[in-house]
């Protein structure tokens, strides 16, 4: 989305007889299908390479997938974090505070209990639950609610933001 700012490319987006949301909704989708692509080859790799230690391979493929799932959600989060920072700065300044601001979350946890209990990282070690097969149905949900949450605040902003940005 930076990049689409800096190189004035987003205009042609905006050409399209479509409002302003659904031109964001579309690069939205376009990056998680991009995700979900490069999840499904890892996801091969990883099948592939451990069918052979594997007991009870069909029920270890649909861990995987069950996993790899669960994966698309915080990369959606990240996409739309990545989407709200880029209409704002450039695209490297997008990504450091990105990375400075999870670095800070994490340390500042440590120091401030309530913030483990509001994070959106909390959810990080869901999916290795999901593997090990220690998680229970009603936390996972409680978890997965807890990050739609996120995604509903993030794209509103998103496309309020959208709505809004000069060309």
């Amino acid at each position: 989305t930076a990049l689409d700012y800096k190189s004035s490319t987003i205009k042609y987006g905006f050409m399209a007889p479509l409002p302003r949301y659904k031109v964001y909704l579309a690069k939205y989708a376009a990056i998680n299908i991009y995700n979900a692509l490069l999840l499904t080859g890892i996801m091969l790799i990883s099948i592939i390479t451990n069918l052979g230690d594997v007991k009870g391979v069909i029920g270890s493929i649909i861990i995987y997938i069950a996993a790899y799932v669960i994966t698309l959600i915080p990369l959606g989060l990240v996409a739309l974090w990545g989407m709200l920072f880029g209409t704002f700065f450039s695209t490297g300044l997008s990504i450091a505070i990105g990375v400075i601001g999870v670095i800070s979350l994490n340390v500042a946890r440590l120091f401030l209990p309530i913030l483990e209990a509001i994070s959106p990282l909390e959810y990080m070690n869901l999916y290795s639950q999901v593997i090990y097969g220690n998680v229970g149905w009603m936390s996972m949900a409680s978890v997965l609610l807890y990050l739609l949450s996120y995604y509903i605040i993030l794209i509103a902003l998103n496309i309020q933001r959208f709505q809004i940005k000069e060309l």
